[in-house]
């Protein structure tokens, strides 16, 4: 059986490369929201494995959404990567601080890296 990924990204292209680049592997399916709201309901609704979200969003902040996932029992285990062009890979560690239950990467992403990644917060 297939796991499941919500993409939370208003970057219409950018959510589209990334599901393609998931649905190849053949281990994935993947829902796209571009809004936050959206987004927290898909969540709570189809119970993805995996949660990928951008920071800034046109609706409610990506930290916002974040905040909501982890507040609500139906939705507070999904891991979440965090994906952002705000932020730089030397950033990161000091983000991290701040948003300790999830992973953080800087965008653009090496995709072979994100796969991996992706391989292990799913398992």
């Amino acid at each position: 059986m297939k796991k499941k990924i919500l993409i939370i990204d208003d970057e219409v292209t950018f959510a589209k490369v990334l599901k393609f680049n998931l649905v190849e592997t053949g281990k994935y399916e993947v829902l796209v929201e571009s809004r936050g709201k959206e987004g927290l309901e898909t969540a709570r609704k189809r119970r993805p494995d995996l949660i990928i979200l951008d920071l800034i969003m046109p609706d409610i902040s990506g930290e916002q959404v974040l905040s909501q996932l982890k507040n609500q029992s139906v939705t507070k285990d999904i891991p979440v990567i965090i994906l952002s062009s705000k932020i730089t890979e030397e950033e990161i560690k000091k983000e991290n601080i701040r948003l300790p239950k999830c992973t953080l990467l800087a965008k653009p992403i090496d995709i072979d890296k994100f796969l991996s990644i992706v391989d292990k917060m799913i398992k």
